[in-house]
């Protein structure tokens, strides 16, 4: 058993590190076949947005509404999740809701941790100029409203990285 609940973290752990280390364009990018391989592996982390981003949904949307549907997307599920208990009245509900619950946040927590973490890194340009990397479009400036989404950040880094 302890190899079937180390594989997932593994896989998760895997995929999040080839799409971190293709993005930012340096040599530390994984080769094909590697590439291909970790990409398959992404389908361990649920990561809903990677097959159908926001951007196609809603056309406006930038890397803080992802952020935000991330975040709060799957403590709604949580939530839910741990309603079990009140609409299915028996004694298994209370045990099947807990053992959910920590599966689900198990499922999520790589992808969701990376998220957030995307928040705080930023590229350079031009010696003054920075800018976000998940999305290059939005600079890392001192705005109110990045420093805005940086709280927010902040307070899910210790919700959801530190918290499960």
């Amino acid at each position: 058993t302890g190899v079937q609940t180390c594989a997932l973290p593994i896989c998760q752990v895997l995929s999040e590190f080839a799409r971190i280390s293709s993005s930012t364009g340096k040599s530390g990018e994984y080769k094909n076949p590697a590439s291909t391989f970790a990409g398959a592996l992404s389908v361990s982390n649920l990561d809903v947005l990677g097959f159908v981003p926001l951007g196609c949904l809603f056309p406006g949307a930038t890397f803080y509404q992802k952020l935000l549907v991330k975040t709060v997307g799957p403590a709604l599920v949580l939530a839910v999740l741990m309603l079990i208990p009140l609409v299915v009245r028996n004694d298994s509900a209370p045990p099947l809701a807990k053992k959910l619950s920590l599966l689900w946040l198990e499922l999520i927590y790589t992808s969701v941790s990376t998220t957030v973490f995307e928040t705080f890194a930023c590229d350079e340009f031009d010696g003054d100029q920075r800018f976000l990397r998940a999305e290059l479009t939005l600079a890392c400036d001192g705005s109110a409203a990045r420093r805005g989404w940086v709280a927010y950040a902040v307070l899910t880094l210790f919700v959801y990285s530190l918290g499960t």
